[in-house]
């Protein structure tokens, strides 16, 4: 059977917390958390160069052209060339070009003519008349010229901004109808 303690005059019953061991507590919790680790600058693009330079693999050539391509390539997507960046891009050009610039693709003729007879096939051309020179008459070459001319020519504005709510679409539609007075 447990015991029970009588309660003492003057004291709470259950966990008593006083100063000290609230600071005590405080302390150790203190000096369990990791300090945070401050994020080395980004590279110089003289650094980012060399260290391309320096990735990519032994055999490859026109090294400066990859260099550059692959910089321009950080510089456009805002990416910064760290090394874990740079070691990724090199990995992903090795293995799907090994660093050709054109690689051979066995089977792309028969790929590209699969991709153009089923994309004939959803438009409902026959895929016959795709092949045959001459397959596509004058007339419906034309047609399709004059299509693309008029489509051209369209005010189609186009916004991919995602989440967008109602009214703030709305409100973008309204300013665009002002701004471009579309007869809406």
């Amino acid at each position: 059977m447990a015991e029970t303690v009588p309660a003492v005059a003057g004291r709470r019953r259950g966990w008593r917390c006083g100063r000290w061991s609230v600071a005590t507590l405080a302390t150790v919790l203190a000096s369990c958390t990791i300090p945070p680790v401050a994020k080395p600058p980004p590279p110089k693009p003289l650094e980012a160069h060399d260290f391309i330079q320096q990735s990519l693999p032994s055999g490859v050539s026109d090294r400066d052209g990859w260099v550059a391509d692959i910089y321009d390539g950080f510089s456009a997507l805002g990416i910064e060339p760290s090394r874990e960046h740079v070691c990724a891009v090199v990995a992903v050009i090795e293995q799907e070009s090994s660093f050709r610039v054109d690689p051979v693709v066995p089977g792309l003729g028969r790929i590209a003519w699969r991709e153009i007879d089923r994309r004939a096939e959803h438009a409902g051309i026959p895929s016959d008349r795709i092949r045959r020179p001459g397959g596509i008459p004058g007339t419906a070459f034309d047609s399709f010229v004059e299509v693309k001319r008029r489509l051209r020519d369209l005010p189609l504005f186009i916004d991919d901004t995602s989440a967008l709510p109602i009214v703030a679409l709305r409100t973008r539609a309204r300013r665009l109808k002002r701004q471009r007075e579309l007869g809406l």
